[in-house]
């Protein structure tokens, strides 16, 4: 009798936010949370946060903004990346 075959269906990919906007971020982790096979474990709304909380969390896959509230202070460099969205995933062990 295998007593693991419903592991890897079990376990859920752990995502992290990084948006500016509390109400963006919300309702990604509302749709994303929706999902069996989905988990938001952290979210923050700048760089500083994003890096400390993804340090913290370990997430598989990290939801990033390109353009937060640091960045249009900022002179944009490349412009037709505004508000776009990256998406990171950790590499394997």
């Amino acid at each position: 009798m295998n007593s693991n075959p419903s592991v890897a269906a079990a376990r859920k990919r752990r995502i992290f936010l990084v948006d500016d906007h509390p109400l963006v971020r919300e309702g990604l982790t509302n749709l994303i949370n929706g999902q069996n096979d989905l988990i938001v474990c952290g979210e923050a709304e700048d760089s500083a946060g994003a890096m400390t909380g993804i340090a913290k969390a370990r997430p598989d896959v990290a939801l990033v903004r390109h353009e937060t509230r640091e960045h249009k202070e900022r002179p944009r460099v490349h412009p037709s990346s505004a508000g776009r969205w990256r998406l990171y995933q950790r590499k394997s062990r």
